[in-house]
């Protein structure tokens, strides 16, 4: 393991001169800044490497020896580097009857040796701090089933009596477990009590199978400054009640099955003032009669008093069960971006805007439904006025079945006297064509059409009213060009499975009734290339973690590499 021996010359025995001497002629010839690219990226291949976190932590900090070892120049180069020191990982063990009840964090004296060098040689430089328990940690013993030596968390990284806390320059404070123990053994992070007074971006991934435990408060450090907070799939975990909800400018909360839309409301009240960006997934309509909300936090009204303006919310992403009464006293000024994932039968009504609530989401620019929601909207959308209905709407993406295609093109038509979404500029519509219901449902069947318009002629029609000339850029009375349409059409589930009985000809599979919509959508707009861009796409809607991903746009570099290297979601 890397060690403070590395300042000692004895480390470069003379065996190991000659080649030492290929290399030290072109080497030293490079800038030191280029140097410092290269060994980003030689260590940047054990990040990316199909390890487990303690592996990865382990061939990581031999990496760095490699480099240390090769001769003083490129010691010297590394050690100066802060880049290559600036992202920690911690790999836990369980210590099983070794560890205090209060103290679960526990690492190996083995890896330790390595991680107080890597702390020594961080000194003032900003940083992130990974923990990591998983599965493959097990009880900490050596080779022959003795306890192994270990060192709690808490004392190895707090470096008591250290000139420097190296705690005091965390930015970004990272914990992913993965377990089948009781959830009490992870809830902690071994550094409770401890203030991490710089730490701006957590993340907390856990992994949980089992689903009859009662719900355990996750223990956390102490983070004043902090101000974005992904938490994922605790599912019967609860936020202590000092977490700083409301200094949050970014708040990513996903599959946690404790929370419902009440909680979502009074979530976005504790974080009114300063709140940018908000994802709430697998929210439900009520909280488990035997689950605690997943914060708590008496010092607040969370009930609120007044209208509620969140005048910092530009993204909302909801996916789940939305109840508008929950939030009929809050409103988004400055929401531009919603997004809303749930599935739900077809003869469902769309909850989630009404006459009580549209006017929260009046000055919204991109609206993505995806799963049954989209459908919903698109049934439903005739129902709602044109100058109630998100004026200033740019961009509609609706991934889920819309059903009709002709309804919702007859819909979208742009009409001078009920001038619907007049700033609209790009459209997304999903055709499903997996059963043959959806293709004589959606009007595609062409021998079964009773004389109506056909779904592509509608398109058209759709596009010939908002290009050309009908097209306005000053949109007084008019509307701007549409700039973009896609139509997604989904395959069939299961290749070549035809239900029994349904398909007029054996050879008429869904994927050939693909074929058919994709080809004849395509030729019904050709005629409009020039004027707008025209995608056809196959394949399914986002999946669920592709939807969420999308989310991550305006984050904290850090949280997009902590999410992809979730493996559980």
């Amino acid at each position: 393991m890397l060690s403070q021996d590395l300042d000692d010359a004895s480390l470069y025995p003379q065996s190991q001169g000659s080649c030492h001497a290929s290399l030290k002629s072109p080497i030293q010839a490079l800038p030191a800044e280029t140097l410092a690219g290269i060994f980003e990226a030689y260590i940047d291949q054990y990040r990316r490497a199909p390890w487990s976190i303690l592996e990865h932590f382990r061939q990581r900090v031999r990496g760095i020896e490699t480099l240390c070892l090769v001769c003083r120049t490129w010691r010297e180069v590394a050690m100066r580097h802060a880049a290559l020191w600036s992202n920690l990982a911690v790999p836990l063990v369980h210590a099983g009857s070794m560890a205090p009840a209060d103290d679960p964090g526990m690492v190996l004296e083995e890896d330790a040796v390595g991680i107080r060098t890597w702390l020594g040689r961080i000194g003032a430089t900003p940083w992130s701090l990974t923990l990591c328990r998983t599965r493959s940690s097990g009880v900490a013993t050596t080779g022959s089933s003795e306890p192994a030596s270990v060192v709690p968390v808490r004392d190895l990284l707090a470096l008591d009596g250290a000139h420097l806390n190296p705690l005091d320059n965390v930015r970004f404070l990272n914990a992913t477990f993965t377990t089948e123990g009781h959830l009490g053994d992870v809830g902690g992070l071994g550094l409770e009590g401890l203030t991490l007074p710089n730490v701006r971006g957590l993340f907390m991934g856990l992994d949980v199978p089992a689903m009859n435990r009662e719900p355990t408060s996750l223990a956390l450090p102490i983070l004043p400054s902090l101000r974005q907070a992904m938490l994922m799939t605790w599912k019967l975990a609860t936020v202590p009640h000092d977490f700083p909800w409301t200094k949050l400018t970014h708040v990513f909360l996903l599959r946690m099955i404790t929370i419902c839309s009440k909680d979502v409301a009074a979530i976005l009240r504790y974080c009114a003032h300063n709140l940018q960006r908000a994802t709430f997934s697998t929210v439900t309509a009520n909280s488990w009669e035997n689950i605690q909300p997943p914060f708590d936090n008496p010092s607040r009204n969370v009930d609120g008093d007044g209208l509620c303006e969140l005048a910092s919310l530009t993204h909302l992403t909801i996916g789940g069960v939305w109840v508008p009464e929950y939030a009929t006293d809050m409103s988004f000024p400055n929401l531009t971006v919603l997004r809303i994932l749930d599935r739900r039968d077809r003869g469902a009504t769309f909850p989630f805007f009404n006459s009580d609530t549209l006017w929260q989401f009046r000055n919204v620019r991109k609206l993505s439904l995806t799963g049954e929601y989209a459908g919903l909207f698109a049934r439903t959308l005739e129902d709602i006025e044109p100058d109630d209905g998100f004026p200033f709407l740019t961009d509609l993406y609706l991934d889920g079945n819309v059903y009709s295609v002709v309804d919702l093109a007859s819909t979208l038509v742009f009409d001078m006297d009920e001038p619907r979404f007049p700033h609209l500029e790009n459209l997304r519509v999903h055709c499903e064509i997996g059963e043959l219901e959806d293709y004589r449902a959606g009007g595609w069947d062409a021998s079964n059409d009773g004389g109506g318009v056909k779904p592509e002629e509608r398109l058209a029609e759709l596009v010939a009213s908002r290009t050309g000339e009908n097209a306005s850029p000053d949109v007084e009375g008019g509307c701007k060009a549409l700039k973009g349409l896609t139509v997604r059409v989904t395959p069939p589930r299961e290749v070549g499975w035809v239900p029994a009985g349904c398909w007029q000809k054996p050879s008429a599979t869904p994927e050939k009734k693909c074929d058919d919509v994709a080809e004849r959508v395509k030729r019904s707009l050709e005629a409009y290339e020039e004027e707008l861009s025209v995608e056809i796409v196959r394949g399914k809607a986002p999946s669920h973690a592709e939807f969420f991903a999308v989310d991550l746009d305006g984050w904290d570099p850090l949280f997009e590499e902590a999410f992809a290297g979730v493996p559980f979601l």
